[in-house]
């Protein structure tokens, strides 16, 4: 009897080094895993924080730009509007008006300034071509004999120098040049040279 007891409790016990070696090992595995867990939780969490961040600086950022872009569009407006009504701007004088928002493009960034008034004449200033440049334009029925837009180069002093589409079409296309000479209050003379070949 026991003989067999001594069979019967060897096979249902481990080996010793077994038994040993097992709970260290599971130990490590469950180290690894639980550390591992932790630091791509934490990570995850990292990145998700910074993506946060940056979306919430980003928004601001904007909301900034556009807070300063249109309260300058509507400081412009009160200014123009006081300007008009004190009688320091004549809104029958497209010319002068032209020139003034010139002037005020060069102080403001901003994309166009203008004025239309009920008679449908309507003078502006602004970046109308993609290369920058500020350019002076008019609709007047009573000046041009059309209703037309007229969009006019503007010099370093922001007197109309010469019609942007025509001097595009004579120097771009034909190789030529056009010449604008302008006296405030006298007129402009218009002098076009084409190659001919």
């Amino acid at each position: 009897m026991s003989s067999n007891n001594t069979n019967s409790y060897a096979k249902h016990h481990l080996p010793l080094h077994l038994v040993l070696v097992l709970p260290f090992v599971l130990q490590i595995f469950a180290a690894v895993g639980l550390t591992g867990y932790l630091s791509l939780r934490n990570g995850q969490q990292a990145v998700n924080d910074l993506a946060n961040r940056l979306q919430r600086e980003v928004s601001d950022r904007i909301d900034q730009h556009l807070d300063s872009y249109l309260n300058t569009a509507r400081k412009l407006a009160e200014i123009n509007g006081d300007a008009i009504d004190l009688k320091l701007l004549n809104t029958q004088d497209l010319e002068q008006l032209g020139h003034f928002f010139w002037k005020q493009m060069q102080l403001y960034n901003v994309g166009y300034i203008s004025f239309g008034s009920k008679t449908g004449e309507f003078a502006s200033s602004g970046k109308f071509f993609d290369d920058g440049r500020i350019t002076v334009s008019e609709i007047s029925q009573r000046r041009n004999g059309d209703r037309d837009e007229h969009l006019y180069n503007a010099d370093a002093q922001g007197n109309r120098a010469s019609l942007a589409i025509a001097r595009q079409i004579v120097e771009e296309t034909h190789n030529g040049k056009l010449i604008c000479n302008s006296i405030l209050g006298e007129g402009t003379e218009f002098i076009i040279k084409i190659p001919v070949s």
